[in-house]
């Protein structure tokens, strides 16, 4: 080790050099001066065989006997490192350190934060608008101006509670929002805590159950609800499809034409299109074939309801349609005044209603796409194909008396297939 008077004597004669040089003090630490004569001490050591370097600051700031103070200090940590599993070294924390330092001075506010995020789900295609509500109903007022490092879990805490006063369900969305936000800015490296990961959405609303079937009275308001003047004939037009062909959201909004035969009347989904990935014919009622033809731009209208698009339902920049305008045009709705419910619902009560009417239950399963399992399952390979196509009809038409008030009941065909 050198002493002081011999140190400052080596800066020198190193500083008239005007070449690299390091000055060697032992045990891995040494000033590094440069040939323009700046000096900065550094610190080399091995963890686990491996060879690191790291830089203790500026001299003459730091003095040599500080510089030592500081290398005993890392070489504790290198020790560690070597002895404890998972341990950072030096350098490894030193990265980590700058790291979190350009992610604080990038994090931005929380408002910039929803606006990114927002641009991240829309090229995903998923559940955009209702994210999109949440940020700037909700969260972008209470905690935009906030650094994306500062929120806390007492800011989402307030939020939420604040909101549950009003809208119990809404308030557990937000929360699930926030802390998908959030998650996607740890995954960026932009904040290291998610500040909503530990709040329970159960202390704002139970999940609803997958139970939901409208009643009679209620499926008559839904219909009517479709024709009313706060949903687009598009939307209209998917919606009820939907009902009466028991197709999924998704199989509906996101269909081409060329799935559609309507001379047939018969949609033919692709495997790669269904829920368990086989081919599934959809027989379509005449009242279905009129909507679609209503749907279909004839090359004489004047004002066709879409363009000439390979999407039966044509959304933005030559996509189909998002799946989630559905459930925004139900909310925008009020669910047509009746209890919350949800797109899927509409398939359970289309099959509660079709048993109630002694349907056969195969029949049902088989228009709903259902697998079953077992020799139940093999048996129904059978397509039913003419018994669906009879059911689907009297349903279209059941419906159609059902929306103006006329007490028409359907007979089912018994329960034997």
């Amino acid at each position: 080790m050198l002493n002081s008077k011999d140190f400052e004597k080596r800066v020198a004669d190193a500083k008239k050099a005007g070449k690299r040089t390091e000055i060697v003090d032992g045990g891995g630490l040494y000033l590094d001066v440069t040939a323009t004569g700046v000096t900065t001490w550094r610190y080399r050591y091995r963890v686990n065989g491996r060879r690191e370097k790291i830089t203790i600051g500026a001299y003459p700031k730091i003095g040599l006997a500080a510089a030592r103070g500081h290398r005993a200090i890392i070489a504790g940590k290198a020790a560690t490192a070597k002895n404890v599993k998972g341990a950072a070294s030096p350098a490894q924390e030193r990265q980590q350190e700058k790291m979190a330092e350009r992610a604080a001075k990038h994090a931005g506010t929380i408002a910039e934060l929803g606006a990114r995020y927002l641009s991240h789900i829309r090229k995903q295609g998923s559940k955009a608008q209702s994210i999109g509500w949440h940020i700037t109903a909700y969260i972008t007022p209470a905690l935009g101006s906030i650094r994306t490092p500062d929120l806390t879990t007492g800011d989402v805490r307030r939020l939420c509670d604040k909101i549950k006063t009003k809208a119990p369900s809404s308030a557990r969305e937000v929360l699930g929002t926030i802390n998908r936000m959030m998650k996607h800015a740890v995954s960026d490296g932009l904040v290291s805590f998610n500040p909503a990961a530990g709040i329970s959405p159960a202390l704002y609303a139970t999940k609803d159950a997958r139970e939901r079937s409208l009643s009679v009275d209620e499926l008559r308001a839904f219909l009517l609800g479709c024709d009313g003047a706060g949903v687009s004939r598009l939307v209209s037009a998917a919606l009820r499809l939907i009902v009466l062909t028991m197709a999924r959201k998704n199989e509906i909004v996101k269909a081409p034409w060329t799935e559609f035969g309507l001379d047939s009347a018969l949609w033919e989904l692709p495997a790669e299109r269904t829920k368990n990935k086989k081919p599934h014919m959809v027989p379509l009622s005449s009242q279905a074939v009129a909507i679609l033809q209503t749907i279909r731009p004839a090359r004489d209208d004047e004002e066709p309801l879409t363009n000439f698009s390979t999407w039966v339902f044509p959304g933005l920049a030559g996509k189909p349609l998002c799946d989630s305008t559905l459930n925004e045009a139900l909310k925008t709705n009020k669910w047509f005044g009746l209890q919350r419910f949800t797109i899927h619902d509409l398939r359970r009560t289309a099959s509660t209603i079709l048993h109630e009417q002694g349907w056969n239950t195969d029949v049902i399963e088989k228009a709903l796409n259902h697998t079953m399992p077992g020799v139940r399952g093999v048996y129904n390979r059978a397509e039913y194909l003419d018994k669906r196509r009879e059911m689907l009809q009297a349903w279209a038409d059941y419906l159609d008396a059902l929306k103006t008030g006329a007490k028409v009941v359907p007979i089912g065909k018994g329960k034997a297939a």
